[in-house]
């Protein structure tokens, strides 16, 4: 499209006779390479908007971590606080955000629970679960078992006791 018109354009230069023709033909190539250049950087901009925006779109892959709370009874909202609160701390409000945390199932009578978390947050999130020492004033260890793609391997490695 763009070599057609200045091909056109070429032609039309080549056809002009007197020294007023050309000028005025210039001024008005000007303002046309100048409308044309606007035009362009606004489609460009559309196109970097379009990845963007399919960026955002993308689904997020998720991971589910597998612990082990190693001493005291707790419930499942104190551990799930405990687990939020250490990872506001390492990684701040934008860290916590976007890991996605969530504690989707604590056993009280095992001390096991399910945190899942984004992709790439996972490596992130065992070591805030490795750094916690206490819930409610109890001392405590919270021990990552296993990292998982699913919820159903989650559940199986959640319920098999190995000791």
């Amino acid at each position: 499209m763009f070599t057609a018109m200045s091909t056109a354009i070429i032609a039309l230069y080549w056809s002009l006779k007197t020294k007023r023709q050309i000028e005025v033909f210039r001024r008005n190539t000007q303002s046309i390479r100048s409308m044309l250049s606007r035009l362009i950087q606004t489609i460009e901009s559309g196109r970097q908007l379009a990845l963007i925006s399919k960026k955002a779109k993308k689904k997020r892959k998720k991971r589910y971590i597998v612990f082990q709370v190693a001493t005291g009874n707790f419930s499942e909202e104190d551990v799930g606080k405990e687990i939020i609160r250490q990872l506001r701390a390492l990684y701040g409000e934008k860290g916590l955000a976007e890991s996605r945390a969530k504690l989707i199932m604590y056993n009280k009578r095992l001390g096991r629970g399910i945190l899942r978390v984004s992709y790439e947050y996972r490596y992130k999130a065992i070591i805030a679960l490795g750094m916690i020492r206490s819930i409610n004033g109890v001392k405590t260890l919270v021990i990552p078992l296993r990292v998982t793609g699913s919820l159903n391997r989650a559940c199986k490695t959640l319920f098999t006791t190995k000791e």
